[in-house]
Parts: structure tokens; C-alpha cells; sequence
């Protein structure tokens, strides 16, 4: 998967919703973008990545999940569906797979068992 998408590849998703009679800027809140971000929760990835894969902030990501009941619920179906695989990533990209983990402080190697010889 691509760690992000340019605004040339969205093509007509990289325009901003219609303006309502509200004041400030347009939200990037287009169904396409919502689309997108719930199907990468659902492929395991997290809500911080697929944020930055669909270009809006993981702010606000988490200010549509306060506001907004309908999309904090399709948010959650998409991430229990994605749980196994999210797992998954975790495993394979933990920066001590296959190594050994790190040392307390202060030890150069792990402690051995004793042998217990009389009790």
C-alpha cells in the first residue's frame, strides 16, 4: 500500500465539498475521502495512516468522530473488521522481530536461571 496518495492520483477528490452557509473554510468532508479513509481502517491500518493516506489531518479525523455519531460508528465496524490484519502489521513491523529485546539498564546480557541443585 502506498503511505500516501498524491492530489493528482484523487483527481476530483482533491476539490473541497460544496460551501454551506457557514463561514470559514470547506471541508474536505467528501463522501470519496470517507470512503477511502474507512476502507483502509478496514485493511488494518491506523486511524493516524489512513489519516495521512487520504491528505486530512488526524485532528481532524478525530473532530469528525466527536461530531458525528453516523461516522464514529462506520469508524468502528471498519476497524473491527481490519483487527486480524491490523494485529498482523503490528508483528511484522515491531522493531525487535527476530531480535532479541533489548536489555535492562545497565546489564550486558540477560539473566540466566540458577540451577537449583538442592531445595
Amino acid at each position: 500500500m502506498k503511505a500516501h496518495i498524491k492530489p493528482s492520483d484523487l483527481g476530483t477528490l482533491a476539490t473541497y465539498a460544496p460551501r454551506t452557509g457557514r463561514p470559514g473554510r470547506p471541508s474536505k468532508r467528501l463522501p470519496q475521502i470517507v470512503v477511502l479513509f474507512l476502507k483502509q481502517l478496514s485493511a488494518g491500518e491506523s486511524r493516524r495512516r489512513a489519516a495521512k493516506f487520504v491528505m486530512v489531518s488526524p485532528k481532524t479525523i478525530q473532530r469528525w468522530l466527536r461530531e458525528d455519531a453516523k461516522f464514529r460508528k462506520s469508524v468502528k465496524k471498519a476497524e473491527r473488521e481490519g483487527q486480524g490484519k491490523a494485529s498482523y502489521l503490528r508483528w511484522v513491523n515491531h522493531p525487535f522481530r527476530g531480535l532479541r529485546p533489548p536489555l535492562p539498564k545497565g546489564q550486558r546480557h540477560l539473566p540466566r536461571p540458577r540451577p537449583h541443585f538442592c531445595r
